[in-house]
C-alpha cells in the first residue's frame, strides 16, 4: 500500500492529515477539497483514501460509510486519533473580541459551548486547516478558526484558548479506504473487525434473531445503527460493526440470517508495523 497515493481533506493541517500521516507515514499523500473527491480518486484508480466515519461526541459521519457502498470501496485499516480543539487566530486576536468562528461543521458543533458562551457567530467550510487558511488571508482579529495546534503552526496562528471541545476525551476514528476488487476475498482471520451492511426481512425479531447469531458465533456486536432505505419507506439497512476471534464465523452466520450482506471491510488498526 506504501506505492499508493493517499488522499485526505486538505489543505495540510487539517485532522485527516494527521491521521493520513500516522496510517501511512511513508507515503505519498494528497490533500482534496471535500470527502466525496476522496471517494471519487480512490474509485478511478489504484489509491487510498482516509475518511472520519465515527467521533467520540458528534457520532457517526454517516455519510462517508454511504460512499463506501455506493463508490464500492472496501475498508482497510482503521486509526482513532485523539481531537483536540484550539481556538486559534491572527497576531492581536483576542477571545472577547471575538465575533466569528470558522471550522469544519463537527469542529463546530464539538465546541458549541464556548462559541454560544462568547456569542460568537460559527461559520461552517470545508475542513478545519481551510478555515484556518481564510483568517490567514483575512486578517482579521475579530474572527478565528478552530483548529489543531499542528495545523495552527503550520499557518502561523497563534492559539488564542486550548482545548476548547465540549469533551475534553474527544476521539474521531479514521479508515483507511481503496477500489473493491471484482472478486473480493476477506482476510477474516488476521482481521479484528468486519463491518457490514444489513438489509433484514421486516418481521417480528428477524433483528433479534442476527443479534443472537453474532453473540452464538462468538462475535461482539460494537455498533448498530439503522437508516432509512430512500426509494422504500419503512424500509431500513443496518450497520453494524463486530469484533471476535474467528469474524469467518460471525461473517456466516450473518449471511444466513440476513436477507443481504454488503461486506465494508475485514481489517485491523494501521499502522501495521
Amino acid at each position: 500500500m506504501h506505492e499508493r497515493n493517499v488522499y485526505f481533506l486538505g489543505p495540510e493541517g487539517s485532522y485527516s492529515d494527521l491521521a493520513s500521516k500516522k496510517m501511512f507515514p511513508y507515503s505519498s499523500r494528497v490533500p482534496v477539497d471535500n470527502f466525496q473527491e476522496i471517494t471519487k480518486m480512490v474509485a478511478g484508480g489504484d489509491a487510498i483514501g482516509v475518511l472520519p466515519v465515527e467521533n467520540s461526541t458528534t457520532t457517526t459521519v454517516y455519510e462517508n460509510l454511504a460512499r463506501l457502498y455506493e463508490r464500492n470501496l472496501v475498508i482497510v485499516g482503521e486509526f482513532s486519533l485523539k481531537i483536540v480543539l484550539n481556538l486559534v487566530g491572527v497576531e492581536g486576536c483576542k477571545l472577547t473580541e471575538i465575533t466569528q468562528v470558522l471550522s469544519h461543521p463537527k469542529a463546530l458543533e464539538q465546541c458549541s459551548e464556548i462559541i454560544n458562551t462568547h456569542g460568537m457567530e460559527a461559520i461552517p467550510v470545508d475542513s478545519t486547516s481551510a478555515a484556518m487558511q481564510q483568517i490567514v488571508n483575512l486578517k482579521r482579529t475579530d474572527m478565528a478558526a478552530i483548529g489543531s495546534m499542528e495545523g495552527a503552526q503550520e499557518f502561523g496562528l497563534g492559539i488564542i484558548a486550548e482545548n476548547i471541545g465540549n469533551f475534553k476525551d474527544n476521539q474521531t476514528r479514521f479508515v483507511a479506504v481503496r477500489k473493491r476488487k471484482s472478486v473480493e476475498e476477506f482476510d477474516t482471520d488476521k482481521a479484528t473487525k468486519v463491518s457490514l451492511i444489513l438489509k433484514i426481512k421486516d418481521e417480528p425479531g428477524s433483528l433479534h434473531k442476527i443479534t443472537g447469531e453474532i453473540f452464538h458465533a462468538g462475535g461482539n456486536l460494537k455498533y448498530i445503527q439503522s437508516r432509512p432505505i430512500p426509494e422504500n419507506l419503512g424500509s431500513y439497512l443496518f450497520l453494524v460493526d463486530i469484533t471476535g476471534k474467528d469474524l469467518s464465523a460471525v461473517v456466516r452466520a450473518v449471511e444466513e440470517s440476513a436477507q443481504e450482506t454488503f461486506i465494508l471491510g475485514a481489517y485491523g488498526t494501521l499502522p501495521n508495523s
